[in-house]
């Protein structure tokens, strides 16, 4: 089965995010995949707006099994205190891994994903960022397609699709 095209899908954060922890992204995916390989870009409600553009991915496809990295062109955070997503241009960006099965019967891709490790000197000691959760995608209905429309639009951005 190969993959190409549009998925619309949900990340959920893990438990790690505090009062972030449930709260859910929902995403548009569009991939190309040749031989397994897979790249295309990602739009979510939250970096549409961060960002101002979609973010590319890259990756693999094999059997029932995707994983795909979102490459992220800088980093940026949630900011607990005030809800806010904060900018931090200077910092080495976050790549975010994607390991998920399809399953056929229902037709979607199910798995987790997992931000890349970085350590950060805190003060003295240094201090390990990470986070995770859960995924879900499938291909998009037309409705889905006006959902991100809007959102685009919302953002200031052109239809891509």
């Amino acid at each position: 089965m190969n993959i190409s095209g549009k998925w619309v899908g949900t990340a959920i954060y893990g438990e790690n995010y505090g009062k972030a922890a449930g709260k859910r992204n929902d995403f548009m995916l569009d991939i190309v995949e040749e031989e397994g390989e897979i790249t295309g870009s990602v739009i979510d409600q939250e970096c549409v707006f961060v960002f101002k553009s979609a973010i590319s991915v890259t990756g693999f496809h094999h059997d029932e099994t995707l994983s795909f990295i979102r490459n992220y062109p800088f980093k940026y955070y949630f900011a607990e205190e005030d809800g806010l997503f904060c900018i931090a241009e200077n910092k080495v960006p976050y790549e975010v891994n994607y390991m998920g099965e399809y399953v056929p019967d229902k037709e979607y891709f199910a798995g987790v994903w997992e931000l890349a490790t970085n350590v950060v000197k805190t003060g003295t000691p240094y201090q390990q960022e990470q986070g995770s959760g859960n995924w879900a995608m499938r291909r998009p209905t037309e409705e889905d397609l006006i959902i991100f429309r809007a959102l685009l639009k919302e953002a200031g951005l052109p239809c891509c699709f």
